[in-house]
C-alpha cells in the first residue's frame, strides 16, 4: 500500500485504531474524540508531545514491551 502510494504519489486517508499503522505508515494524523477532530498534526508531534487527554491516553495505552507494568489512565467523565 505504501509503496503504491508513493509510486502513483497519492494521498491515503485510513481509519484505524491501530497506533502501529498510524506510526508506520502515515505522516500526519487526526484524532477523533466524540464525532469530532480533537487533534491534527504530523505523527512525530502527536505521538512524542499529544496535546488532547484521548490522544494521551491512545498513546498511553499503547503496550510497550520494555516498561514495567503500569496502571492504565482513563479520562474522567462518561463516554461521549
Amino acid at each position: 500500500m505504501i509503496e503504491l502510494k508513493k509510486r502513483l504519489n497519492l494521498a491515503m486517508i485510513m481509519i484505524t485504531h491501530d497506533l502501529s499503522i498510524i506510526a508506520e505508515t502515515c505522516e500526519k494524523a487526526a484524532i477523533m474524540y466524540a464525532g469530532r477532530i480533537a487533534e491534527y498534526g504530523d505523527i512525530t508531534t502527536i505521538f512524542l508531545d499529544p496535546l488532547h487527554p484521548y490522544t494521551q491516553g491512545l498513546i498511553g495505552a499503547f503496550p510497550n514491551i520494555k516498561a514495567e507494568k503500569t496502571r492504565m489512565i482513563s479520562i474522567p467523565g462518561l463516554p461521549p
